[in-house]
């Protein structure tokens, strides 16, 4: 199977788009070694010269670099409650290596009294120093002092642009006109400095994710896009940053349709780089692009600067002596050695430490909590007039879901950021590490409960189920109550774990009633009938059953007390919709089957030369999970060691369990947690999701399914999945048969191979996050007009109390 560039799912981290930095950043340093002069560029043959203008035209690195820009400043926007904690998170980030850097710079070229300061007064040189402190030039006609400084001046033309359109756009009522004005003003912008205009390629593929993700075939070959766009805006001579040709000046003289060209092959390069549609680009995954990536910005600041000291030493040196040759292995070498040394102390010295001490000293603020700031219990709630009018969810839930190392995080996270990503301020409290939580999920504000959960020794006798109980501590109740100082649109219990918060989030809407909340309860599951369903199949010691019966009860009570409670259910799958919501106005339920974002692998056929083995993939920390393994592998081990089958279990296993099936197993091998799995996918035939135990949606059948790999599933584990896709798997009401059915089809590569393909097809439709969030969002809004109108009806029924009047006795 071909290898795709993974999503890391510990830290749900886009590594296509941090090793697209390293690539943009990479293909600028080369063209400076081409424009230094060490070496002439080739010339003389139409081959040699085209060699030449694609040296050249690797300058357009930084047109790259803005279409990164476009596509998560948009995201970036939406993750803010407000426009000014944008602002300070764009100004931090540009000037925490920008300061130094242009210090650097400023201080070589007084020292080598270059053209911009010759003869200049100390005023003069001052106010030369501040204009390009401040990113003035090439707006206005000052000298730059450092050569790249011009694309910082367009990025903060596209933050302000964005930050006028998003004000403009969340005004109630926005006003037509104005946003017509705003529009027109940015456009009047690319046409004057058309080099800006990639800003647009990144805007456009994020807003437009979903209709690439639905035309992902449209998108291989982005090489070839690559060159387009590369030789077609070479073609419209834009090389300047300063005001020179404008859109208006190609419309003339028809380079607007080279232009026009470059566009369209930047789209399609661009879409095809971040939705990891083509093999092409998979060595943007390598450590050595993810690394550069990562301290690219201070890689496109300094490495110039280094550049030329390493010039003037080749060219005094080592031309002289030893040739061009040698003299431009040397540049190169030197250059690239000294340049990433100096990036990387420039990136863990200014982009993170000094970043991170400035945000703490001037820009903290109790409005927007950052990963890692906590609310200190007893201190005054923050306003809620900051989020302006977006509306506002406090997410309670059991744990910070990152690392995204089991299903039930994967849902948590990724429903809670396709909410934030709707609009909506999400403030999601719960156990675990924020420092945890990556960059790509800052769209929600993530806070930790302080301290660690109880014990279950000391659950044994309550009325909540161990879930419940072990997370209601001291902290996590102080915390609570803090947050529900403040003014909510909704107030979300994420799993029934957290029913133990339900009786202070109901008082809290009886407090609030001018403003009731909605109160939403996110399912995972038909608890009651999953642990029913446990408590009776479950084998061992009666000591054993006996709690997980008492525990099984306990989960029903409080489970049925929160869904009689809530406003608004919302479940993973239509049955458990049916079922957990039997009672419920179909209004107040709402059936959220999970999106997938992830390793997507490309076209992938199983041949014979595929070993004949099958994977298993998932975490088995629950009892549940760990029930369901060791059955099935008690009875799959033997009967595919007897027809020279493999299995490959990934995932962590409780070592007590892993020693227990080790000792018996001979066909099967564990594997543990892995960060990649597209080597086992490789050499694998079928993918199995065994789990007789359990309802709800399993999230492994779209990473089996995105994955290329075809499914065997027991029945009811696949009971969530439309019924067009289900008639993809191998499917079987027991175990027993489903191992006979993985047997019979093993080596029916022709169905394999349909069966794949297909559930690809259909999973690509059907499973994709954006669309999620908004239908919460729209859920909680429905229940806020229909809460409204019911409390009016009340209002206007009740009789107008007659005024008090005072009787005078004489």
């Amino acid at each position: 199977m071909p290898r795709e560039i993974p999503v890391n799912k510990k830290h749900d981290f886009n590594a296509a788009l941090n090793g697209y930095r390293g690539f943009c950043a990479l293909l600028v340093f080369v063209f400076h070694l081409g424009s230094a002069g060490v070496v002439s560029l080739p010339s003389g043959t139409l081959l040699k010269d085209a060699a030449a203008n694609l040296w050249i035209s690797l300058a357009y690195g930084v047109e790259m670099f803005f279409m990164i820009s476009g596509f998560v400043i948009l995201g970036s926007l939406l993750r803010h409650a407000t426009l000014k904690g944008f602002l300070q998170d764009r100004f931090i980030r540009i000037y925490s290596a920008w300061m130094p850097a242009l210090a650097a710079v400023t201080m070589v070229c007084i020292a080598l009294n270059m053209k911009m300061f010759t003869d200049a007064s100390f005023l003069e040189g001052l106010g030369i120093f501040a204009g390009n402190l401040f990113l003035l030039p090439p707006l206005l006609p000052l000298p730059l002092v450092h050569q790249g400084s011009w694309s910082l001046s367009y990025e903060w033309v596209f933050y302000i642009s964005a930050v006028i359109g998003a004000w403009l756009l969340r005004r109630k009522p926005s006003q037509t006109w104005t946003v017509g004005a705003w529009a027109i003003c940015s456009g009047l912008f690319i046409c004057f400095y058309p080099r800006s205009m990639f800003f647009l390629t990144g805007v456009i593929v994020f807003g437009c994710r979903p209709w690439f993700t639905r035309h992902e075939r449209w998108l291989k070959f982005p090489l070839l896009s690559l060159l387009v766009f590369l030789a077609a805006w070479h073609l419209t001579g834009a090389d300047k940053a300063e005001l020179s040709d404008t859109v208006f000046d190609w419309l003339k003289n028809g380079r607007w349709l080279a232009a026009l060209t470059a566009f369209v092959a930047s789209l399609h390069m661009f879409a095809s780089i971040t939705l990891n549609a083509s093999r092409q680009f998979e060595f943007l995954g390598s450590r050595t692009f993810q690394f550069v990536g990562t301290i690219s910005y201070s890689f496109y600041l300094w490495h110039a600067l280094v550049m030329s000291a390493t010039k003037r030493l080749t060219n005094v040196y080592v031309v002289p002596h030893y040739g061009v040759v040698i003299g431009f292995l040397f540049f190169l070498v030197s250059s690239m050695a000294i340049g990433l040394l100096v990036s990387w102390v420039s990136w863990a010295l200014f982009e993170v430490r000094f970043a991170k001490l400035v945000r703490k000293t001037f820009f903290s603020s109790p409005n927007v909590r950052r990963p890692g700031a906590l609310p200190v219990p007893g201190e005054p709630a923050s306003s809620p007039a900051s989020a302006g009018n977006r509306m506002r969810c406090l997410w309670i839930a059991r744990y910070i879901p990152y690392p995204l190392d089991a299903g039930a995080k994967v849902y948590s996270a990724r429903l809670a950021q396709s909410l934030a990503e709707s609009g909506v301020l999400v403030r999601f409290i719960g156990f675990g590490d924020v420092h945890a939580v990556p960059e790509a999920a800052a769209g929600v504000e993530w806070l930790e409960v302080p301290g660690k959960k109880r014990g279950k020794v000391f659950t044994v006798c309550g009325a909540l189920p161990i879930a419940a109980a072990i997370d209601s501590t001291k902290a996590y109740r102080s915390l609570l109550g803090a947050q529900l100082r403040e003014r909510w649109d909704a107030v979300v219990l994420d799993g029934y774990g957290t029913g133990w918060a339900l009786e202070r989030c109901l008082a809290y809407q009886e407090e609030s009633r001018t403003h009731r909340p909605v109160l939403v309860h996110v399912s995972h599951n038909h608890e009651e009938l999953l642990w029913r369903a446990m408590a009776s199949e479950t084998r061992g010691p009666a000591l054993k059953r006996l709690a997980l019966r008492s525990n099984a009860n306990r989960v029903r009570t409080l489970e049925r007390r929160i869904v009689r409670n809530v406003d608004l259910l919302t479940t993973i799958t239509d049955e458990d919709r049916r079922s957990l919501g039997a009672d419920l106005h179909e209004e107040r339920t709402l059936s959220l089957t999970p999106g997938y974002i992830g390793w997507v692998a490309s076209e992938r056929r199983i041949t014979a030369e595929t070993p004949r083995r099958v994977i298993i993939m998932g975490s088995f920390q629950w009892i549940v999970k760990q029930e369901n393994l060791a059955h099935f592998v008690e009875i799959a081990d033997p009967v595919f060691k007897e027809h020279g089958i493999e299995l490959d279990i990934i995932g962590d296993v409780p070592q007590e369990l892993l020693s227990l099936l080790q000792a018996r197993c001979r066909a099967t091998c564990f594997h543990g947690f892995v960060t990649d799995v597209a080597p086992f996918f490789a050499r694998a035939r079928i993918g199995v999701v065994p789990e007789s135990i359990g309802g709800g949606f399993k999230l492994k059948f779209l990473d089996y399914i995105f994955g290329r790999m075809p499914v065997a599933t027991v029945s009811q584990a696949a009971a969530g999945l439309p019924e067009e896709l289900q008639r993809t798997m191998l499917s079987n009401s027991s175990l027993e048969g489903l191992v006979g059915e993985i047997v019979s089809y093993m080596d029916r590569l022709d169905d394999l191979n349909r069966m794949q393909e297909r559930a690809f097809a259909l999973g690509k439709e059907r499973f994709i996050w954006c669309a999620r969030g908004e239908r919460l969002r729209q859920a909680i809004a429905d229940v806020q007009q229909q809460s409204a109108c019911m409390q009016a009806r009340r209002d206007a029924a009740q009789p107008a109390k007659a005024p008090d009047v005072e009787l005078a006795v004489s």
